[in-house]
């Protein structure tokens, strides 16, 4: 006597398939080690409670949102959380960095918005916060910064 196999038989049998042919897949991936997991992560730099004694931490410039330039017809959206380091108890340097916020703001969002994704991963992110810090302290005119650093530093495409 023949017997038809029931719905759930052959249901369970191609749910079988698929989790063999997944793990598989994923083994040959790892056993072939084509795998990069965690490639395209970044370290992330120094909280600004860590600054040494001598150091203060600039953070009122909060998260800037901005585009980049369009390469291949198509730009991506940057996100940033720049924060500065400059000389501890320097309240002259604090009120210009202060006065200056919206400057900066705008220096930032320009330097993001002249250069491609590609560009700007190519450069890396120690030449993009070494031109950011040219820029800056070009103009600042009571002291100068030390280092920026990025709380948030991500590209969404």
């Amino acid at each position: 006597m023949n017997k038809i196999p029931s719905r759930f038989t052959v249901l369970y049998t191609i749910i079988f398939i698929i989790i063999i042919a997944i793990v598989c897949g994923t083994a040959a991936v790892f056993v072939s080690r084509s795998a990069r997991p965690g490639a395209d992560l970044r370290k992330a730099d120094p909280s600004p409670q860590s600054l040494a004694k001598n150091f203060a931490a600039y953070t009122d410039i909060g998260q800037i949102r901005t585009g980049t330039a369009a390469a291949d017809g198509r730009g991506a959206t940057v996100v940033v959380e720049p924060w500065f380091s400059y000389e501890d108890g320097d309240t002259a340097f604090f009120e210009e960095l202060a006065g200056k916020k919206r400057k900066i703001r705008s220096l930032i969002i320009a330097y993001f918005a002249s250069r491609s994704v590609s560009e700007l991963r190519t450069a890396g992110e120690a030449a993009v916060k070494a031109d950011l810090l040219s820029a800056i302290n070009g103009e600042l005119t009571l002291g100068s910064v030390y280092a920026v650093y990025f709380e948030t530093y991500l590209f969404i495409e």
